[in-house]
């Protein structure tokens, strides 16, 4: 709504500031005074428009169904897909912020890999489960079957280093790859001992360099990551670039699209390879520019679903060849699929069917069976993002609670992030990933602390040990003392985690002696 050509800037020229317009010569302490109590009832305006415009904008879509969707609603239609959170489940009771290393599962995943176990047929069911979850995955993501394939392996670790290892004969000792410092070890690692055996030039795209501000290049509201000053250091040498869509720790979404584009100008031939693990448990891939994407690796395991690595490729790169059977799959793949976890990959699509259905009507069975028939991109998309607005929603009290307490009361406490201040990503540029540290607590302690009153977060590195080790030496933070407390906090919600987890998770930290 604040951004350029929304309502509140459209508003906002329509009442400008005093201060923009001339004034008068001799001016006294009352015209002073006046214009001051102007702008005050001014800027008290825009923010009230602004709330009260987003509360319609939220509400609005329930308005057909005699109700008003708010975030509880969401938490409650949510919970009830989820054993976990069955009062006779083993999570009954219990706050589970651990969802960045694995979400819990719903029934519809759970059923199908159950089906898949116990009713066995390799050449029968076994392929068409693999066929079937291809299509669901794509419409999951937001992909456009036509240009992209999807691809299986174990994890993504396993998709990285098969990715890795067909790029090398593609590339020489003259080329260049540009490799964020923001990415989980997995997609950090394999190309640095990729480059060293080619011999080409690696370029590390280390966003935390200098201080971020609006003024210098970082868009708040239109963008964030990856937008004026702050673009990744492409040249017509290179050959890769290679980013996370979020870092599994600052929790900061990249602008892809405006990376994507502007790659792209400089050097048309660049391969761009994305880590969507951390971001597509809350953000709609296909509209938060994965599009730009030539290879885009996620978890299934962290995206509500079974352990599975899963890689969109785009059509004509080097890992999008179709086999030789033209199922149009990317060669990432070695020896015979997980059918049971490509069946419960279709559970998946039935589960954000379900969350698109907690705002619209919507028969899952048979938009299943006509999405994984002949269903085409547009057939789904505009259920995805239904299903994605419903989990930011659910995401957004909950994610602003925690990282206010951050930022306006724990004076003891620093965020990990890019920005400081890190009011601009409460909304759209930023996922409930929270990291922290405690200035004199260990993280260990904290997170004993919180599992002692059944609250599960964690601490370490999180295999980002470059990304938190740049931020740990932007902010004069001492990294051996930081090993020390076993690293940070990291705090992670999904959809389903309540504003009131969230504050018996507040609770808990603030009674430790020495939090405050």
């Amino acid at each position: 709504l604040g951004g350029e050509g929304g309502a509140g800037d459209r508003w906002m020229r329509l009442m400008p500031p005093v201060s923009d317009a001339p004034s008068g010569d001799g001016e006294g302490g009352a015209a002073a005074k006046a214009r001051a109590d102007y702008n005050a009832m001014r800027s008290e305006s825009v923010n009230k428009m602004k709330y009260n415009l987003f509360e319609r904008k939220t509400l609005k879509r329930w308005g057909h169904m005699g109700a008003q969707l708010t975030p509880s609603l969401v938490h409650e239609a949510a919970r009830g897909e989820f054993p976990y959170f069955d009062a006779s489940g083993k999570g009954g009771g219990q706050c589970f912020f651990e969802n960045a290393g694995g979400a819990q599962a719903p029934r519809s995943v759970i059923s199908r890999v159950t089906e898949a176990l116990t009713h066995r047929w390799r050449n029968n069911l076994g392929m068409l489960q693999k066929t079937r979850s291809r299509s669901a995955m794509l419409h999951i993501l937001g992909f456009d079957g036509d240009k992209y394939d999807v691809s299986y392996n174990l994890n993504s670790t396993a998709i990285f280093l098969e990715l890795a290892r067909k790029m090398e004969s593609e590339l020489t000792s003259e080329d260049e790859i540009v490799l964020s410092t923001c990415n989980h070890s997995a997609n950090f690692d394999c190309w640095l001992a990729m480059a060293e055996r080619v011999g080409c030039k690696v370029v590390l795209w280390d966003i935390m360099k200098g201080t971020p501000s609006m003024e210098g290049g970082w868009k708040y509201v239109e963008g964030a990551v990856g937008t004026g000053e702050r673009m990744p250091p492409v040249t017509n040498r290179t050959k890769l670039l290679i980013v996370p869509h979020t870092s599994n720790v600052l929790g900061v979404m990249l602008d892809l699209e405006s990376v994507g584009r502007h790659v792209k100008r400089v050097s048309p031939s660049v391969q761009i390879i994305v880590d969507g693990v951390a971001a597509v448990p809350h953000r709609y891939a296909g509209g938060n520019g994965g599009a730009h994407a030539d290879h885009y690796v996620v978890s299934c395991h962290k995206l509500f679903g079974p352990h599975l690595g899963v890689c969109v490729s785009r059509r004509g790169t080097a890992a999008g060849a179709t086999d030789k059977e033209g199922e149009g799959k990317a060669l990432v793949e070695r020896g015979t699929m997980n059918f049971e976890a490509c069946n419960g990959v279709v559970g998946l699509l039935e589960y954000f069917l379900k969350l698109a259905s907690i705002s619209v009507k919507v028969d899952v069975e048979s938009t299943v069976d006509k999405l994984l028939g002949n269903g085409k991109l547009s057939d789904s998309k505009w259920l995805m993002m239904e299903a994605y607005e419903n989990i930011e929603l659910a995401e957004s009290s909950p994610m602003s609670l925690l990282l206010d307490k951050i930022r306006f009361e724990w004076k003891r406490v620093k965020l990990i992030s890019v920005f400081d201040d890190d009011i601009a990503f409460c909304a759209q540029r930023r996922v409930p990933v929270i990291s922290f540290v405690h200035e004199s607590l260990s993280s260990e302690d904290i997170v004993k602390k919180c599992e002692q009153n059944n609250i599960v977060v964690r601490a370490g590195f999180f295999l980002s040990t470059e990304c938190i080790n740049r931020w740990a030496e932007s902010r004069g933070v001492d990294m051996q003392e930081l090993r020390g407390k076993g690293g940070a906090v990291r705090v992670s919600l999904a959809h389903y985690n309540t504003m009131e987890e969230v504050l018996r998770c507040i609770d808990i930290m603030e009674s430790m002696e020495g939090w405050g």
